[in-house]
């Protein structure tokens, strides 16, 4: 059994060799300073073993299937469980994201141990931020900032990883509920701890989405509305956060009506679209509640 302390835990998955060679090179180019274990989860099959270097140390997971990302991350969160490996925190960066010296560089002066950290994500090749924050750096935030938590801005301490433990596996990509996975880890971090702090001063890099969407034709656009929509829906009925999956739901609506005033028809069907999904899964989840509270009355 290995049993081994590091700094940072990367978790990652992939099925495109070329997206995850560059997060690797990024990490590999620009990392001197932090002992850093990178688990992979490949899901095409392939083990690529030649990744290690002197200050990262990176086991591959191979499944010849394709899983959930959910379920892919579990795998390796397993992985971590079972083999008594621990780390002063963890995190589960995209396998399109990456990372430049400065994270690296100032991680041991920005981050302490105990502490769940949100940091900033900026546009690949820009100084645009890929998701503008509403707290001031050094502030407190807690299970109702759900919307500032995504996979690659979370900083999440060991001792709240393993209270939290594993992903939900009804959301994500590849399951029904599409999306959502991050923001219901980031709520159950807040449950088993002390919330998070917001770090400005550590930073990574994402694709920006309206890069992607271009690509996109009116189906798929249809697609990836519907399960961000459902899973980010599902994920704060799952809480109990009903206003603010009926303020989700408005948002999709709005952005229907305002790309049909912008003569953007694919968006405002995706939007449209989305927004029907989103409020049927808000009202059966409300309905659920009420008939459960009921019963617990009688």
């Amino acid at each position: 059994m290995e049993s081994k302390k590091y700094d940072l835990i990367f978790i990652t998955t992939f099925v495109v060799s070329d997206l995850v060679e560059n997060l690797v090179s990024s990490i590999i180019e620009s990392n001197t300073k932090v002992n850093l274990l990178l688990l992979v989860v490949c899901q095409n099959g392939n083990l690529i073993d030649d990744w290690n270097s002197e200050n990262i140390s990176v086991k591959t997971l191979s499944v010849s299937c394709m899983l959930s990302l959910s379920s892919a991350r579990n795998l390796a969160i397993k992985y971590i469980l079972e083999n008594n490996i621990k780390a002063s925190h963890i995190m589960f960066p995209d396998d399109d994201s990456t990372f430049d010296f400065s994270f690296f560089d100032r991680y041991h002066s920005c981050v302490s141990d105990g502490v769940n950290y949100i940091i900033d994500i900026y546009c690949e090749n820009t100084n645009i931020l890929f998701k503008t924050q509403k707290s001031i750096s050094g502030k407190k935030m807690s299970y109702l900032d759900w919307g500032a938590a995504c996979s690659v801005n979370m900083l999440i301490s060991f001792d709240t990883f393993l209270k939290v433990g594993f992903f939900d596996e009804k959301l994500g990509v590849g399951t029904h509920y599409g999306a959502g996975e991050d923001n219901d880890y980031f709520i159950r971090s807040c449950y088993s701890s002390n919330g998070f702090i917001y770090n400005d001063s550590l930073y990574n890099y994402h694709p920006a989405p309206k890069q992607k969407y271009k690509r996109c034709s009116v189906k798929q656009l249809v697609v990836r509305f519907n399960s961000y929509g459902k899973g980010v829906v599902y994920c704060l009925c799952k809480h109990h956060l009903y206003y603010d999956a009926f303020i989700v739901c408005m948002r999709a609506l709005g952005g229907g009506i305002k790309s049909l005033l912008l003569l953007k028809i694919n968006y405002s069907i995706a939007y449209f679209n989305s927004s029907i999904s989103r409020f049927s899964i808000l009202i059966s989840s409300v309905l659920r509640y009420e008939k459960k509270y009921l019963k617990c009355l009688m």
